[in-house]
């Protein structure tokens, strides 16, 4: 897999997946088998061990996600992958939002999951006890990130503390001023959907994501596909980068 870079195959993943070791592995060797891979190993492992959702996998997702920053990653596709655990491990992710050791965009990602998952009385309480808990400028921004995602439960003791807490600390990124919770509590704005992350090895997304960081392949449409498939370019992934 690390060796096939960015094109890997969905049958690869499929029996990588069926190995029990393979959470344990793609710790031992992550750091060697992302270099090889152009930084691809890692990012295609956080979608797997998601794949997987069993408790090694939990396990591992925690552990390099603590250990490594995934930049954009973090921000857009964790939360998708941390939900598709699904509510058997609500508890688990719940735990990543309440650990200062987790880098905020981290958990971010984990309570945007829980939302996913199930926004019900035990994040309420999560949540009131995060506001609660502000002793430091990273709490503050963290609280900060998460209010709009609060707003959604439209629970007025977690409103009114969110105005307080705004009243105190001052603004920050995205609330700037108290009247904005009024404007994000009268909203009606729509709770995520967990993403399918199979999506992220179709070819369709492996091209974009080719496109993207290197710009459109510089061979013939006669000249083997740059996926790897043993295809001429005109036949297989000419057409998603036309």
């Amino acid at each position: 897999m690390a060796k096939s870079k960015l094109f890997v195959r969905e049958d690869l993943i499929r029996e990588i997946m069926s190995r029990e070791d393979a959470p344990l592995v793609i710790v031992e060797k992550f750091e060697e088998y992302d270099d090889i891979s152009d930084g691809w190993f890692g990012i295609h492992t956080l979608f797997l061990l998601g794949l997987m959702k069993n408790r090694a996998s939990f396990e591992a997702l925690k552990k390099l996600i603590k250990e490594n920053d995934f930049e954009e990653w973090t921000t857009e596709e964790l939360c998708h992958i941390l939900a598709n655990f699904g509510e058997e491990f609500f508890d688990d992710i719940a735990e990543i939002v309440m650990d200062r050791g987790y880098g905020i965009w981290n958990r971010d990602a984990a309570y945007r999951a829980l939302l996913m998952i199930n926004p019900n009385r035990k994040l309420k309480e999560l949540s009131k006890n995060l506001i609660r808990g502000v002793d430091n400028e990273e709490e503050k921004e963290l609280i900060c990130l998460l209010i709009p995602r609060m707003m959604t439960f439209h629970d007025e003791e977690i409103y009114m503390m969110c105005k307080e807490f705004v009243k105190k600390h001052g603004s920050c990124y995205p609330v700037f001023h108290d009247y904005e919770l009024g404007e994000m509590w009268e909203e009606e704005e729509e709770i995520e959907n967990k993403k399918n992350l199979w999506e992220h090895f179709s070819k369709q997304n492996l091209c974009y994501l080719y496109k993207i960081n290197y710009g459109k392949p510089k061979i013939g449409r006669n000249d083997p596909c740059i996926c790897g498939s043993g295809r001429k370019y005109k036949n297989c992934c000419w057409k998603y980068f036309m």
